[in-house]
């Protein structure tokens, strides 16, 4: 119990630091901190982070409006990646109720993602896990 209390007062403090300098930096520390478990207080926001740290150059590049351009493409058409993403999205997370029938609120943001993701690394595409 106490080791699990220290990993808690670590990631806080990770947490309080990162929060003061507005700086989200890949490190040894943080990677030893992930790899003991993110705790659930904090895992949606590191998660949200360490995203936004990984594209921010990307981002740079390819203009704000990347995302969307990328979704825009995905509606106009379809591809053979299109029908995987299709047969895969209620398999993803079939106990949680975001994902769990085709009318679930996360379903379209899931299918949102995956074809913008496919067409911005084609070499990819998508590939289920």
């Amino acid at each position: 119990e106490s080791e699990r209390g220290g990993h808690l007062v670590k990631w806080e403090s990770y947490v309080r630091q990162r929060t003061a300098t507005r700086k989200f930096e890949f490190s040894n520390e943080l990677k030893t901190l992930i790899r003991q478990g993110i705790p659930a207080d904090f895992r949606s926001d590191v998660w949200r982070d360490l995203v936004y740290a990984r594209v921010q150059d990307m981002m740079g590049r390819k203009g704000t409006g990347y995302y969307q351009a990328l979704h825009e493409l995905s509606d106009k058409k379809n591809t053979l990646m299109d029908k995987q993403i299709e047969l895969d999205l209620l398999r993803t997370l079939p106990n949680n109720k975001f994902y769990n029938h085709p009318d679930a609120s996360g379903i379209s943001r899931l299918r949102r993602v995956l074809r913008a993701y496919s067409w911005h690394n084609p070499v990819v595409g998508y590939c289920q896990g």
